[in-house]
């Protein structure tokens, strides 16, 4: 079997949050997806940290 060839033209933007305690799965995940359309707004192949709430108050799909 073949491995699988990667595309020059792919791309990955990601949204990275770390989980605290006492914070709710969807607070959790509304920060991570908050901070991934953050990262593919700013260009390819971004990472994007969400710090203790500090994304809460951005608009979400910037």
């Amino acid at each position: 079997m073949r491995p699988a060839r990667l595309h020059e033209d792919m791309s990955a933007s990601l949204g990275v949050v770390q989980y605290h305690s006492g914070v709710d799965l969807a607070s959790l995940l509304k920060q991570a997806d908050t901070a991934m359309y953050i990262a593919k707004n700013s260009g390819r192949n971004r990472v994007e940290t969400a710090h203790s709430g500090a994304l809460l108050n951005v608009p979400p799909y910037l």
